[in-house]
């Protein structure tokens, strides 16, 4: 299916969204997709047949939300119920995409996705994007990274600061794992110079529907040094 000068109107205000190539291939022992925009091209593999690929999509996220619902997360069962699939996004910025959110006043100039999973592989989604831009907000680049390992889920999510932005903020971090009825998150803050003007960590559990909250390691709030007793909730 090929689609060329694509219009969206909103408010009475046209836009062209360029070009739209896409490509669709189901056998009884596979799917393949493919969808190309300016530089944008989405490509995606599953050993899935197409019913049996959208009934375990629709299944891991009935499961996952019933999970998230009892905050008791089991990525081992997720993992087991999940298709075989890889998907790559891989653009810059002349593209369909890109000509959507500018509409918006959000842009990039780069952006790479991976998600995959598989009986030899994990479930993992992997994203990075660079220069993005939402009206006067600017940063260099954003790097999240999730993965189930050692039936945790871990996360990953790291910003870098144009320096033309924010003088004081270099780069942000946030990171922590989710397995069963507990949530570990640590963040921290550096400027220019690499010293820390935020470093906290934080353990959410719960209980019998109870919440327990923690606060791990070192505390360090507006450039200054906390002391924090053990055993806080």
């Amino acid at each position: 299916l090929k689609l060329s000068d694509i219009l969206l109107e909103s408010s009475g205000i046209q836009q062209s969204l360029g070009d739209l190539l896409v490509r669709v291939r189901s056998t009884a022992d596979s799917t393949r997709a493919r969808i190309e925009s300016g530089d944008l091209q989405l490509v995606f593999n599953s050993n899935e047949q197409r019913d049996s690929l959208i009934s375990k999509f629709s299944g891991t996220i009935a499961l996952l939300t019933s999970q998230i619902q009892r905050f008791d997360v089991n990525m081992d069962s997720l993992q087991r119920g999940m298709p075989d699939f890889r998907l790559t996004v891989n653009a810059s910025r002349n593209n369909l995409l890109n000509a959507y959110l500018s509409g918006m006043g959000l842009f990039f100039n780069g952006l790479d996705l991976l998600a995959e999973s598989g009986r030899e592989q994990n479930f993992r989604l992997r994203t990075g994007v660079k220069g993005a831009v939402y009206n006067d907000f600017r940063i260099d680049s954003l790097l999240f990274d999730m993965a189930h390992r050692n039936g945790r889920l871990d996360f990953l999510t790291v910003i870098h600061n144009a320096t033309e932005f924010l003088r004081d903020f270099a780069r942000f971090s946030l990171w922590g794992n989710l397995a069963g009825n507990t949530l570990n998150v640590y963040t921290r803050e550096v400027d220019h110079e690499d010293r820390p003007l935020i470093e906290l960590g934080l353990g959410l559990q719960r209980q019998d529907s109870v919440y327990t909250a923690t606060i791990r390691d070192t505390l360090i709030l507006a450039d200054s040094q906390w002391s924090v007793n053990p055993g806080n909730y």
